[in-house]
Order: C-alpha cells, then sequence, then structure tokens
C-alpha cells in the first residue's frame, strides 16, 4: 500500500502523524466541495461559498471526532481495500454531514408551500437533472428532491440524485460503496416507494415512475 494513497495517509494520522492529517485533508478537500457544490445534495446552498466552506470544516472535524473513531473503524474494517472504497466511504460521511447542515438551516433552503426552490434559484442557474427535461418537469424534479431531503437516507437521497442525473446502477453502486449494482437498485427502489407512498400527487408520481430501474 502506498503511505501516500487515502488509506495510507489515514493509518499514518491514526498512528499520530501530524504532517499525514494535513495531508490527508489537502487531498480530500477538493472531493468534499465539490459535493457541497451539488444542488441535489445541498440545494440553494451550493450558491453559498460560506456555508460551503463550513460543511467542509464539518466533514474534517466529524472525521477527527473521538480521536479519529469513524476514520479508525473504516480502516479497521477495510483492510487493505483500494483508494476507491476510501473515495466511496467519504463520500458518504460528507454527503450526511451536509445533507444535516441543509436541514439544520431551512432559512435559506425554504420550506412548505410558499417557498419552493423553483422560487429561489432561478432556473437558468440550475443544471437540469436529466438533459431537456421542460420547465414543468425540472420543476417538479426540484420539489421531489426538496421533499426527498427530509424523508430519505443519506443513501436513498444519494441513489435518487444520481438516478435523476441519469447515472446507471453501477454508476450508483461505485458512489454508494455497494457491493453490486442489484445493491444500488434496492436503495434506489426503496426511495421511489417511500415517496410515492407519501405524496400521492399526479406530477410526483409521474416523475417517479417512466423509467424505474429494471
Amino acid at each position: 500500500m502506498d503511505a501516500d494513497d487515502l488509506t495510507g495517509l489515514a493509518l499514518r494520522v491514526l498512528d499520530g502523524d501530524t504532517p499525514a492529517w494535513h495531508a490527508l485533508w489537502r487531498r480530500v478537500e477538493p472531493r468534499i466541495w465539490a459535493l457541497t457544490g451539488r444542488w441535489q445534495i445541498t440545494g440553494p446552498l451550493c450558491k453559498s461559498p460560506d456555508d460551503r466552506r463550513e460543511i467542509v470544516l464539518k466533514v474534517m472535524a466529524k472525521l477527527r471526532e473521538g480521536g479519529f473513531r469513524r476514520l479508525r473503524a473504516f480502516v479497521t474494517s477495510a483492510g487493505g481495500k483500494s483508494e476507491a472504497a476510501f473515495a466511496a466511504w467519504l463520500h458518504t460521511v460528507a454527503t450526511r454531514v451536509a445533507v444535516d447542515y441543509t436541514r439544520a438551516h431551512p432559512e435559506h433552503v425554504g420550506r412548505g408551500e410558499q417557498a419552493r426552490w423553483v422560487r429561489l434559484v432561478p432556473i437558468d442557474d440550475v443544471p437540469p437533472p436529466i438533459a431537456d427535461r421542460d420547465l414543468a418537469r425540472h420543476a417538479t424534479v426540484l420539489r421531489v428532491l426538496e421533499r426527498a431531503r427530509d424523508d430519505l437516507s443519506v443513501q436513498q437521497l444519494t441513489a435518487l440524485s444520481l438516478w435523476l442525473d441519469g447515472e446507471s446502477n453501477e454508476t450508483i453502486a461505485e458512489r454508494l460503496g455497494s457491493a453490486t449494482p442489484a445493491a444500488a437498485e434496492r436503495a434506489l427502489r426503496a426511495a421511489l416507494k417511500r415517496l410515492r407512498d407519501r405524496y400521492r400527487e399526479p406530477a410526483v408520481e409521474a416523475e417517479l415512475s417512466p423509467e424505474e430501474p429494471s
């Protein structure tokens, strides 16, 4: 194992190597920063550099919490796993922190029928989840994701947002750190079912039905 890859750096951090912690921070910070810029995860906060920086700091604090408890648990369970495994684990931790931060700042996101994302964020500033969406369908996707942030687990929310981006089950599995595409599909189906069961609106049901994974 290369001592400078992510897992190698993590092992050095756990051995008390302070420079390794600084090196690990430099390696993972761009990944976390990129995640905070995904509107599927942070909503309108993706336009706020201050909030994005705060999320990065909170993720790093989470890694350091309890004497690097989470980092130690991952390395212990992962053994000699690849850098890709570390990246998938980090993505899960960072997504959970980002979602929790966003949920804790409803004044920035807007809640309820009178405060939709579509009113808070100009459509031109939001990349469409799937190419060539018409405006009405795009607004419905935004509404689905707004609700999903409060109703789904982090794993389900990640699977749903990637699916709405048009990603394959293989890609979703890699991002979730799932063993197989089938496991990723189960997470996605659970997310779709939960949203359909909770929100019986024709527009939402139509959006969640046409291209359901098979």
